[in-house]
């Protein structure tokens, strides 16, 4: 530590990882498995499918997209925001669309005034992935949630984790199995 340009002592990092680990053990008390089944079987059933996020949760969506990629899954995803927005108003009954959202607060930023699917017969299967268990939205058709410490540290890690299940679960029910050599 004094022999480096670090000024941070090295164990200043310990309340964070521990932070992080309480938290990853609290994901896994309170995820519902049953929940990330749901969704890795509509995964499989969609052919336009995708995953949103707004800054660190985006690049959690796009780790979705390319551990699906792997599993020959491909689905959709954009960095920009405004192309996600467009992607949403642009879908129908064909579409299934992930939401991560630690707050659960993805839609009040783009459409707090504004009606989304005026027509609910053709609007698409939305999950959202969030920790806030109060958040109640008319047109989000599944809800996978969790509980969290809610501090900044590990938040992206909580989804992260959510997604790795969701790919190794799909990769264990859809993926064939190499041939032997």
């Amino acid at each position: 530590y004094k022999d480096t340009d670090c000024e941070v002592a090295p164990d200043a990092w310990g309340p964070a990882c521990t932070i992080s680990i309480e938290n990853l053990q609290l994901l896994k008390r309170t995820i519902n498995e049953k929940d990330i089944y749901k969704l890795v079987t509509d995964i499989a059933n969609y052919s336009n499918v995708a995953a949103f996020g707004y800054m660190q949760s985006q690049s959690v969506a796009q780790n979705l997209q390319y551990d699906l990629q792997t599993c020959h899954k491909f689905i959709h995803t954009s960095m920009k925001y405004s192309d996600q927005i467009e992607y949403i108003n642009n879908a129908d009954s064909s579409n299934l669309i992930i939401i991560l959202s630690e707050s659960g607060t993805y839609f009040k930023r783009a459409f707090e005034r504004k009606t989304l699917f005026r027509n609910t017969n053709d609007k698409p299967k939305i999950y959202l992935i969030t920790c806030n268990s109060d958040i109640e939205i008319p047109y989000v058709d599944y809800y996978i949630r969790y509980e969290s410490i809610n501090d900044y540290a590990s938040h992206p890690y909580l989804l992260a984790a959510i997604t790795g299940m969701i790919c190794t679960c799909y990769a264990e029910r859809y993926l064939e199995a190499p041939e032997p050599i």
